[in-house]
């Protein structure tokens, strides 16, 4: 049985929300837009951590916890992450899950790492393409719960859904 809810986007680029990667032009505060998420019935946040230097990090890392203390959505963020310390920073900043960089070759062995420390229900995989999924099978199938589909032709293909049984969220750039 499928279902779907409704999930929306903040990006942040020093402390920050922005349009997009970007267009980082006429950022509005992060906190305020979660709360206009909050009103509007979205049941997910998905944060994205703009960040360039381990000193932006940190300030998106607070402006996320902000955004957990004032909000009641779920939320998960990535963005970043390089190592376990920053899979744990976004969890302890209030975040239920952490969106991890399928696009990354060191991602495969640190899905593990954190799936291990805070459980396989705490840690989703973005996915461009079907070349990260078949080499990373056995690891997602153990330590992840959940997919980011970045590029929604994916799904349209028949060999995503018949490849996998974890669930997925799409990410569409406009929804009308």
């Amino acid at each position: 049985m499928s279902q779907k809810i409704l999930a929306s986007t903040i990006y942040i680029k020093n402390g920050m929300a922005v349009k997009s990667p970007e267009g980082l032009e006429a950022p509005i505060d992060a906190v305020e837009l979660a709360n206009q998420f909050n009103d509007a019935g979205v049941d997910r946040i998905i944060i994205f951590d703009l960040s360039d230097d381990d000193e932006e990090h940190e300030k998106n890392i607070m402006t996320i916890r902000e955004i957990n203390n004032n909000s009641e959505i779920r939320s998960c963020a990535g963005g970043n992450i390089k190592r376990l310390e920053d899979v744990k920073k976004f969890l302890y900043a209030g975040c239920n899950e952490v969106v991890l960089n399928g696009s990354k070759p060191e991602t495969a062995e640190l899905m593990k790492e954190a799936g291990n420390r805070f459980g396989k229900e705490k840690i989703l995989v973005s996915v461009k393409n079907m070349d990260f999924l078949f080499k990373n099978s056995e690891i997602i199938n153990e330590y992840v719960h959940e997919f980011l589909i970045l590029d929604k032709k994916l799904v349209a293909s028949d060999g995503f859904e018949s490849s996998t049984s974890i669930p997925y969220i799409v990410y569409v750039d406009e929804y009308d």
